[in-house]
C-alpha cells in the first residue's frame, strides 16, 4: 500500500526528532522542517557536494552513508564516513557575508537519500542553532585548493594549470601559503 503525503510527513517529523542536532527543537519548529525539506536518492558514486562549487543546499542523512573527500597534494583523500542522522553542507552556507561560498570537500554518496532544506529553509528555520555554529572539523584548517578559474560555479581541480594553496575558515580570510604549477 502506497503511503500518503501525511502519513510521509509523519515519517519525516519522527526521524527529525531522532537526529542529534534537531532533538532540542520543539515540535512546531520540527513540523515546519518536515514540510519543508526535499526528499533525494543518490546511487552510490554519484557526488553530492563537490569541493570548489558554491553551496545552496543542507543535507541530512536519512538512510545510507557517504565519503567526504577533498582534493589535496596527492589526490583525493577520504576524510570521513557519514551515516543516517549526520549533516553537511552547512558550513558554505553559515558564510553569510559570502552568499556563494564554495564547497570546501566534495561529498560522495555510498548508496543514500537525504532530506534537503534549500538555503532560505536553512536559514529561516535552523541556521541559527548554536550547534552548526560551532561545529569543529579535524580537518577545517587542511589547506584548501582553489584553481584558477574563470566560473564562479564550480571549479573543476583536474582541469587547472595552476593551484593556489589557501589557509584560513574563508575565503575572506585565506591566507595564500603557496602557488603550485601543474603538467
Amino acid at each position: 500500500m502506497m503511503k500518503t503525503g501525511k502519513d510521509k510527513n509523519q515519517q519525516y517529523k519522527k526521524f527529525l526528532q531522532s537526529v542529534p542536532l534537531l532533538q532540542n527543537l520543539n515540535e512546531e519548529l520540527i513540523g515546519k522542517i518536515a514540510d519543508a525539506i526535499e526528499v533525494d536518492y543518490y546511487p552510490a558514486g554519484d557526488y553530492i557536494c563537490r569541493q570548489g562549487c558554491s553551496g545552496d543546499s543542507f543535507y541530512i542523512i536519512s538512510s545510507g552513508s557517504v565519503k567526504v573527500t577533498q582534493h589535496n597534494f596527492i589526490g583525493e583523500e577520504t576524510l570521513r564516513t557519514l551515516k543516517a542522522g549526520d549533516y553537511f553542507g552547512e558550513q558554505a552556507l553559515l558564510v553569510s557575508s559570502n552568499p556563494s561560498a564554495l564547497r570546501t570537500a566534495n561529498v560522495v554518496s555510498l548508496d543514500c537519500e537525504c532530506l534537503v532544506l534549500d538555503r532560505t529553509n536553512f536559514h529561516s528555520l535552523i541556521g541559527d542553532l548554536n550547534e552548526l555554529k560551532t561545529k569543529y572539523y579535524e580537518d577545517r584548517d587542511v589547506f584548501h585548493c582553489l584553481e584558477n578559474s574563470e566560473s564562479d560555479d564550480c571549479v573543476d581541480p583536474s582541469v587547472a594549470d595552476l593551484k593556489l594553496v589557501l589557509r584560513g575558515d574563508s575565503l575572506d580570510d585565506a591566507l595564500v601559503v603557496d602557488v603550485l604549477f601543474l603538467t
